[in-house]
This record gives structure tokens, C-alpha cells and sequence, in this order.
């Protein structure tokens, strides 16, 4: 269900998962990062363990992934913080988190396809 929404997010606004360059998704349990950073295309099936190491989604990695600390370091508000902080990084407000050369977040609220989620560009 959620890949299938991830598709139709991507095609409605005529991008990819390589556009973007923040990523905020429900994080209720940590195992729930991998399964969104794999149905909304950021890595292969299976693989979000390997992708996801490295420096990979780190404040200055290619692909920062809920620079706020996500559901698990900003108190359990479901998608709340993950919208706030998408707003906020794409204001350039951040301060020291801010993402540099940001211009397309992901943003995604809830878990197993059941919140909400949008592409912020700054056009």
C-alpha cells in the first residue's frame, strides 16, 4: 500500500526519490525507517540496513533522514514534528541542522501506508 502511494506522490509531482534531498518518515519503531526508505524508493527491497550506514542519512550525508530525531527523540507526535521540521528546514531556520542546498523534502506521517505524506519543493 505505501509503495503505492509513494508511486503516486512521485508521479504527481513529476519527481523521484533521487530529487529529494530530505527525508522525514514516521519512526514509531526504528524498523519502520527502513520499510519507508524502501517503499518510497530510496533503496532496494530488503537493503535499507546497508543503505542506511556510512554517513549515508547523517545531517551531512547525501540523504538526511529526520533531522529533527524523528518520533523516537522529539517526543512520540506522530507526523506533527516531521511536518514542523520539513516547514522549518525549508524556511532555512534550522540553525546548526539546517540542510544545506535544500530544495526537495519528503515528508511522511504515519505508519504501514496509513499517513499522510507530500514532496516540500522551494519552486
Amino acid at each position: 500500500m505505501e509503495a503505492v502511494q509513494a508511486k503516486n506522490l512521485y508521479e504527481s509531482a513529476g519527481l523521484h526519490p533521487k530529487d529529494v534531498d530530505l527525508i522525514h518518515v514516521y519512526d514509531g519503531f526504528s524498523p519502520m525507517v527502513w520499510n519507508h526508505l524502501e517503499n518510497f524508493g530510496f533503496c532496494k527491497m530488503g537493503e535499507a540496513h546497508k543503505w542506511t550506514q556510512g554517513g549515508t542519512i547523517a545531517l551531512d550525508g547525501p540523504h538526511p533522514v529526520n533531522t529533527s530525531g524523528g518520533n523516537l527523540g522529539d517526543g512520540r507526535l506522530h507526523g506533527m514534528t516531521h511536518i514542523h521540521e520539513t516547514a522549518v528546514q525549508m524556511m532555512g531556520t534550522a540553525g546548526p541542522k539546517q540542510i544545506k542546498n535544500l530544495n526537495v523534502a519528503l515528508c511522511e506521517t504515519g505508519p504501514f501506508g496509513n499517513g499522510s505524506s507530500f514532496l516540500c519543493t522551494k519552486e
